[in-house]
C-alpha cells in the first residue's frame, strides 16, 4: 500500500467514546431461544465469535435487531415478523464475561476531497477530510443455500454533545432522545464528505447494491447487499470509518455496523421472510478509528508568554522516510509533521 500524507486533523474536543450497550426497551421478543450460530466476524484480520447477550453491570442484556417491539414474536399483536435476534461481537474483560467487543480499524488513512460548500461540525468550510479504511469479513456462512449479506451503517454513534447513543438502523419509534432517526430510502443514506461515497462497499471498493429491508412492521431500513451463491461461506465488505472527531452532533471516529445475513431456506432473499429460527442472522459491532487530532493547551497557571499554546498530535500511524512500494502504511515524517 503506498505510504499517505496524513495531515493532524483539527478537533474542537477529543471524544471519548465507548460502546454502549443498547435499552432494556429494545425488545425481549420470544425469539429462538437461545439463539446460536457459528459465523464469525473478522476485523482487519482480528476475529471473534458472535453471542446473543452480553453483560452490562453484572446483568445479561439481549435485543431485536432493528429496534424490535417488546413481546412475543406474533405479527398479529405487535408487528414483529422478520425480527431477529441480535448476535454482539463480544470478549471476556476481566471479572466482566462477555463484554461488548472495541474493534479498531487497521486499514490505512483515506483522503476524501470534500463536496463544494460541505461544512463539517465546527462549522468550518473544508476542502479535505480523513477516514480509516477497515475490511469487515463475515465468516463461516453456511453453503447449503443462497443468501444475500445485508449491511446498515451510523457514522454519527459515540458520545458528544448531541452525538446519540444507538444508531439509526435500532431506532425506536418515540426515543429520539438516544437513537438516531431510521433512515427508510436509499437516497438518503449518509454519505462521505464528497457527497457520492457510501460508507460501506465491496472487499474491491466498487459500490454494493443499495435497497432497503423490511425489520418489521413500520421499521423499513435503508443498507447495501451483495448476494452470494450456495458455496460462498464468506463475504467482505469494506467500510470507512470517520476520523474527523469533533464535540458536535457532525463527526464521531466510531462507526456502528449492523449484518443481516438472509438465507434462502426454500424462499427468496428478498427479506420478506426473516426468520430468527432458521439461519438468518443479525449482527452489531462498531468499528473505531484511532485519530489524527491536534488540540490547543497551555500550562495551567502560565501566561500564554510562558507557555503558548502548542499542537498535542496522537498519530495513527509510524512515522517513516523513504518507504517502499509494499511498505505497510507509515507517516511520510518530513511532509506531515
Amino acid at each position: 500500500m503506498r505510504s499517505l500524507r496524513v495531515p493532524a486533523i483539527l478537533a474542537s474536543g477529543i471524544l471519548l467514546l465507548s460502546a454502549l450497550p443498547q435499552v432494556d426497551l429494545q425488545a425481549r421478543a420470544a425469539f429462538a431461544n437461545p439463539k446460536s450460530t457459528s459465523m464469525t466476524i473478522s476485523v482487519d484480520g482480528t476475529a471473534s465469535d458472535l453471542t446473543p447477550t452480553w453483560i452490562d453491570s453484572g446483568v445479561a442484556k439481549e435485543a431485536a435487531f432493528g429496534g424490535g417491539d417488546i413481546g412475543p414474536r406474533d405479527e398479529e399483536v405487535d408487528g414483529s415478523t422478520n425480527e431477529l435476534t441480535t448476535m454482539y461481537t463480544t470478549k471476556s474483560s476481566g471479572d466482566t464475561s462477555r463484554a461488548l467487543l472495541r474493534n479498531m480499524a487497521q486499514g490505512g488513512v483515506k483522503e476524501i476531497t470534500c463536496a463544494a460548500g460541505y461544512v463539517n461540525g465546527a462549522g468550518v468550510a473544508t476542502s479535505k477530510e480523513y477516514y480509516q479504511r477497515s475490511q469487515v469479513t463475515l465468516g463461516n456462512l453456511p453453503t447449503d443455500a443462497a443468501k444475500r449479506v445485508w449491511a446498515f451503517y451510523d457514522a454519527n454513534v459515540g458520545s458528544g454533545s448531541g452525538i446519540k447513543e444507538i444508531p439509526h438502523f435500532n431506532h425506536v419509534a418515540g426515543d429520539p432522545d438516544i437513537e438516531n432517526a431510521r433512515i427508510a430510502a436509499t437516497a438518503n443514506l449518509t454519505k462521505l464528505c464528497d457527497g457520492t461515497t457510501l460508507f460501506v462497499a465491496k472487499a474491491d471498493d466498487s459500490a454494493a447494491t443499495a435497497g432497503t429491508l423490511d425489520l418489521g412492521a413500520a421499521r423499513t431500513t435503508a443498507g447495501v447487499y451483495q448476494d452470494l451463491g450456495s458455496s460462498a461461506a464468506s463475504v467482505s465488505f469494506n467500510v470507512y470509518v470517520p476520523m474527523n472527531a469533533m464535540n458536535s452532533n457532525a463527526s464521531t471516529i466510531q462507526l456502528a455496523i449492523g449484518f443481516v445475513v438472509d438465507m434462502t431456506d426454500g424462499d427468496s432473499v428478498d427479506g420478506s421472510t426473516l426468520d430468527d429460527e432458521t439461519a438468518d442472522v443479525a449482527i452489531e459491532t462498531t468499528i473505531y478509528a484511532k485519530p489524527w487530532w491536534a488540540t490547543a493547551h497551555e500550562g495551567a497557571g502560565h501566561s500564554d508568554s510562558d507557555h503558548p499554546k502548542h499542537d498535542e498530535v496522537h498519530q495513527i500511524l509510524p512515522a517513516c522516510s523513504s518507504p517502499a512500494a509494499n511498505a505497510a502504511p507509515c507517516v511520510i515524517q518530513a511532509d506531515s509533521g
